[in-house]
């Protein structure tokens, strides 16, 4: 799968997040200008562009395992999961936590909306992710087991975005802002792994599982398929994949915040340095930082190679281009060439 492949399904999920972001007019009303407002809001920083990498992740993972069902319901779960990302970056460009005033280098939220109004832009697309996978269901009526799906899609996002993934990754990084002295790699790595890997491992994970409510034979019981020791396996592999292409890619960020400029990164640079936040830069080094992004990047690849081998997958010519894009997707992910 080359580069062109990638873009194009960049732009199958730009199309769809914008067709999903809700819409409200009420006929002959006054407020109808604070209701256009108020989408607007929430298609901003959706709009604002970005890698598209956690849709991407899952689409290229149901499509290395699945079919022509497994990439429809991943682009439902991929954008969910790109609403939820997105909410995230609203709220943590807020005054009260990392008050920036650039992201993807345009105005973040609380600049154009201001703060109050921002927060509720974030509230919105956190919650709309879930409404988005609540109409799963929809695309496949006749299929008995996409509830299931559903279920189990539910249960892995609220997880790892909740008080025990991406939030209290999120907590330790306001907490440990400052801290210059007894903070150590295994300390960072943790924050990270919570902050930027856990979704990341969502990604492959939700895309494993799309695939397989494609492939699998019994749908009736697909949900006692899910909990099976061989395919709790199998889930968990991708996960710990996806979090270790997650604090590669927060090492490149770290060193890109040291060597690049804010017109190149799209936000403002330096800003760790000011903060006082320890980074894998400061703890290991330019040198040292970057071979540990790479080290991390063969395990995850390697590890991902093992989850393709599940026994309902489909032929290999078919899945083929999808498990080669995704490596490649990674790759560049290390090297920011996509």
């Amino acid at each position: 799968m080359d580069n062109s492949h990638l873009l194009n399904l960049k732009m199958q999920i730009e199309k769809r997040l914008f067709e999903l972001v809700p819409q409200k007019c009420v006929e002959n009303s006054s407020v109808n200008e604070w209701l256009k407002e108020s989408f607007d809001a929430q298609l901003y920083p959706l709009a604002a562009g970005g890698k598209r990498i956690r849709p991407l992740m899952c689409l290229l993972m149901a499509g290395s395992v699945g079919g022509e069902l497994a990439l429809q319901l991943a682009l439902e779960t991929g954008c969910a999961l790109e609403f939820i990302h997105t909410y995230s970056l609203v709220h943590d460009d807020l005054p009260c936590m990392d008050n920036d005033d650039l992201r993807r280098g345009k105005p973040t939220v609380h600049k154009v909306y201001g703060e109050a109004k921002a927060l509720l832009v974030g509230d919105g697309l956190l919650t709309q992710s879930f409404s988005i996978l609540g109409q799963i269901p929809a695309l496949c009526p006749s299929h008995v087991g996409l509830p299931s799906l559903v279920a189990a899609l539910v249960s892995l996002f609220s997880r790892h975005a909740g008080p025990e993934g991406m939030c209290l990754g999120q907590w330790l990084d306001i907490s440990l802002t400052g801290v210059v002295s007894g903070i150590a790699w295994k300390e960072l790595s943790l924050l990270h792994n919570l902050k930027t890997g856990a979704l990341l491992g969502v990604a492959l994970e939700a895309g494993l599982l799309c695939a397989l409510a494609d492939t699998h034979k019994h749908p009736a019981n697909f949900y006692h398929f899910l909990q099976s020791p061989e395919i709790n396996e199998q889930r968990l592999l991708l996960f710990k994949a996806g979090e270790k292409v997650g604090l590669a890619f927060q090492i490149v960020d770290d060193i890109l915040d040291v060597i690049a400029s804010s017109e190149e990164l799209g936000k403002t640079a330096g800003k760790d340095c000011v903060q006082a936040k320890s980074t894998a830069v400061t703890l290991l080094g330019l040198e040292g930082a970057r071979g540990l992004a790479k080290s991390l990047l063969k395990e995850a690849s390697d590890e991902i190679k093992q989850g393709w081998r599940v026994e309902n997958s489909l032929q290999k010519g078919r899945t083929e281009p999808y498990r080669k894009g995704l490596l490649e997707l990674l790759e560049s992910l290390v090297d920011r060439r996509f």
